[in-house]
């Protein structure tokens, strides 16, 4: 009897399961599974090499390396604080350097990963290409930007903290801006405009001007060390007298090492130079018959439509994420992407970096600032204006779960100027067939194949 109970309990359970998972929502499932294993596979292939290699001219590594030597320049905290330890004790740069990277893209992806995991959001988004995949496709991971990001959660976090006296909270928020500004400029970006708005919008009942002057005073550190970065961007000399600084110490690391490093060479790039540069590699590429302009000309709009509509369709309860979490969410997304034109336009090749920068940025945000306060920071007609867009791309496309789910499958972005080899790479389905295949490679090897006489 108790056998029979317990075969009739099995039944039902497994009953339920069957009605209760979709045939889509299987498929999905699995291929998230090999995109992700293809992921760590990639991500363990590519960090063991750059581990194993430590060449410090490299962009990556040599980003690091910047330092005050020759003067101030932009990027220069890091790789002068750096410097005075490596002059003074033992160890070896390139695996500190390393280690730090490492633990600052473990650091972002938990962060994340905790924060969706306590809201029972949808885990499907994070490791795309334009999100916490971004170091793993966009060989990324050996760069400042989840040290930025490390930088720039902790920000958000101090000044969500409603507990913290005004002027600790803005102190704190300043220093840890500052620091993280004159190790790399692109956090002011993404990291200032939201910060004072939320400054202004806080003391919006003493009026406008009175508002815009309290979120200038607020934030002065802040946007001073970013100005400053702006004047000082380099110049040939400086960059010599970088690497003089650090020829005695790492010479004998790696053979790499003796050239300039790619990204301190970059310091002494003009404006004259750099602008036609970045503009010329972002919108007036031709690969394989397609333009680089009409590529990104449907690539933002596909990564904002994503970012902006994938909690609300695949939420688990209309409670759990409503349409005002939607509209806020929108918002964010929207305001971080302004203030990234900059970066996309002139300033910037790497668009699989900056748009991590984006959309990591504006989840940051989401995640860290209370509904309340984001919703009181905007004004109206800014509202109104995420509405109407809002809109306009439901009228095009219903955010269904189906609609999202085949454009997380084949939305990718070039990790350097426009390449599309390197765009459909950085897709869920050629990665999670790659790594299909990588299982299948030896069955299909084995397989004898009939001989064909020539006719």
């Amino acid at each position: 009897m108790k056998l029979r109970q317990f075969f009739g309990a099995a039944k039902r359970v497994a009953q339920r399961l069957w009605h209760s998972v979709t045939l889509p929502h299987t498929l999905l499932n699995a291929m998230f599974v090999l995109y992700v294993w293809s992921l760590v596979r990639n991500g363990r292939r590519f960090i063991g090499y750059e581990h194993a290699r430590f060449g410090h001219n490299g962009w990556g590594m040599s980003d690091f390396l910047i330092n005050y030597q020759g003067g101030f320049v932009r990027r220069g905290l890091f790789g002068e604080v750096l410097l005075f330890f490596a002059q003074r004790y033992s160890f070896h740069r390139g695996s500190f350097i390393w280690w730090t990277c490492m633990v600052c893209f473990i650091a972002t992806c938990l962060f994340f990963l905790v924060a969706f995991l306590r809201r029972r959001y949808s885990l499907y988004i994070l490791p795309l290409c334009f999100f916490l995949g971004m170091g793993v496709l966009g060989n990324a991971v050996i760069r400042k930007d989840y040290f930025m990001m490390c930088g720039f959660i902790p920000v958000m976090w101090v000044y969500a903290r409603q507990s913290v006296p005004t002027v600790l909270k803005y102190a704190l928020v300043n220093v840890l801006l500052v620091c993280t500004i004159l190790t790399h400029e692109a956090i002011a970006f993404f990291g200032l405009p939201i910060l004072l708005l939320l400054v202004f919008r806080h003391h919006r009942k003493s009026g406008v001007l009175a508002s815009a002057v309290m979120a200038a005073l607020a934030m002065a550190p802040s946007l001073v060390a970013f100005a400053a970065t702006l004047k000082y961007h380099g110049s040939r000399e400086i960059t010599h007298a970088i690497w003089d600084a650090w020829l005695p110490l790492i010479a004998h690391e790696s053979p790499y090492s003796l050239p300039v490093g790619d990204t301190v060479k970059s310091l002494a790039w003009s404006t004259a130079f750099a602008v036609p540069r970045h503009l010329r590699f972002n919108f007036f590429v031709i690969d394989g018959n397609i333009s680089s302009l009409v590529v990104w000309m449907f690539t933002f709009p596909a990564i904002y439509y994503i970012a902006s509509h994938f909690l609300y369709a695949f939420r688990k309860s209309d409670e759990q994420f409503t349409y005002r979490h939607k509209t806020v969410l929108s918002a964010v997304v929207l305001l971080q992407w302004l203030c990234l034109v900059p970066m996309f336009l002139v300033l910037s090749n790497d668009y699989i970096r900056v748009c991590f920068y984006w959309v990591a940025s504006s989840y940051a945000i989401f995640l860290l600032v209370p509904l309340d306060t984001l919703e009181a920071a905007f004004p109206r007609f800014y509202i109104a204006v995420v509405e109407s867009v809002n809109r306009v791309f439901v009228r095009v496309l219903i955010p269904t779960k189906a609609t999202l789910a085949l454009m997380i499958l084949f939305i990718g972005v070039s990790p350097w100027t426009f390449n599309i080899g390197s765009y459909y790479s950085t897709t869920v389905i050629y990665q999670a067939l790659q790594q299909l295949t990588e299982w299948l490679k030896p069955l299909i090897e084995n397989v004898p194949l009939p001989q064909l006489s020539p006719l």
